[in-house]
């Protein structure tokens, strides 16, 4: 039985909200922060709050009437707003219509303490792999820490998780290790958060991906765990609260890459390589404190089993031991995030790497 109480509004408040509910919760709570999202995002789900939406009028009011957040102009019948748009951490918020958000937070101090319940507390990132496909630039360097356009894709899940208030990021490290314990170094002078945890997997030159999660399985409570070879354009991938196991993933109509089958309510039923009518899954998955704790147990068994060391870390949960978890699919829209595994893909991005071809 929940217990935490803080006026009105509990943890169970919180638990019994609808999705989009929640989702507008949440992104209210980064524009109380001064937050906001790119200017081409257009949905709930990449943290972009259109006023003008019946739908997230109805769930702000909704929220107001479960004394979440104050009754605001802006969610009202009949009041015309837009979405609020920019895409510096530091940007002052205004909405498509040039209108400037009300000085008055959001979210009720209440609603705040009940949300610490969902509180991130760790991105555990895998960056272990040799690179093989984005050969001969990953002579060099590990793919992590390839710069793409000025910005390299450890730099942009590092922000991401700034943004979040996410206050730990373990990075779980193999190939080249010594690039990451310069990058931290140096990371450190011009950041405080997150923490930076630097673990060193012993097996990532003949194992799959699987034995990061493995060796970072302390801080897997409550986490997001992330590929390292994504760019993320949109920080709002990685959000301050989260309330059930989720990975993120765009529908597609047919794919050729891993994949999710799912219920109606995207509940994952199965895990595949190409499909039809799946949801094309994206490296970066969340993982709540019961989660966190199973995984601690469930990684190690299934990494001693025969063929265990071969698996990707995602068969884990999602096939070898998939009744011990309920996951669904977060929609994503796919310019929030680009995966680049090759080095023609890489080149597609940022041509100044055409010398390596």
């Amino acid at each position: 039985m929940m217990t935490d109480e803080y006026g009105d509004v509990t943890e169970r408040t919180i638990a019994e909200l609808g999705e989009t509910e929640f989702d507008l919760l949440v992104a209210l709570e980064r524009l109380d922060r001064g937050l906001s999202c790119p200017d081409e995002a257009t949905e709930l789900c990449e943290g972009r709050v259109d006023f003008a939406d019946p739908q997230i009028r109805a769930a702000g009011r909704a929220l107001a009437a479960r004394r979440l957040i104050v009754e605001s102009e802006m969610l009202r019948e009949g009041e015309t707003g837009g979405a609020q748009n920019s895409s510096d951490e530091n940007s002052e918020g205004k909405n498509a219509l040039g209108v400037d958000l009300p000085q008055e937070k959001f979210l009720r101090e209440e609603a705040l303490q009940a949300l610490e319940n969902y509180r991130v507390h760790s991105l555990v990132i895998m960056a272990a792999g040799k690179g093989v496909r984005m050969l001969p630039l990953t002579l060099e360097i590990p793919k992590p820490l390839v710069s793409v356009n000025g910005v390299s894709f450890l730099d942009s899940l590092l922000r991401a998780a700034r943004e979040a208030e996410i206050e730990r990021a373990v990075l779980v490290c193999g190939y080249m290790w010594e690039q990451f314990e310069d990058f931290v170094r140096d990371y450190r002078r011009k950041y405080d958060t997150p923490e930076i945890v630097l673990l060193r997997n012993p097996d990532f030159a003949d194992s799959g991906n699987i034995s990061s999660p493995l060796y970072a399985s302390e801080w897997l409570q409550s986490a997001y765990v992330a590929e390292a070879d994504l760019l993320i354009n949109n920080s709002c991938v990685l959000r301050k609260y989260e309330r059930e196991n989720n990975y993120l993933g765009f529908f597609l109509a047919e794919s050729d890459d891993w994949c999710f089958y799912t219920d109606e309510e995207r509940l994952i039923e199965r895990v595949s390589i190409g499909g039809e009518n799946v949801w094309q899954m994206v490296g970066i998955s969340y993982w709540d404190a019961a989660a966190g704790l199973r995984l601690r147990e469930d990684l190690p068994q299934i990494y001693a089993a025969p063929g265990g060391r071969s698996l990707f870390w995602d068969e884990a949960p999602l096939r070898e031991v998939k009744d011990n978890y309920a996951v669904r699919v977060r929609p994503l829209v796919p310019s929030s995030v680009t995966e680049i595994d090759t080095l023609d893909e890489l080149i597609a991005v940022d041509p100044s790497y055409e010398r390596y071809r």
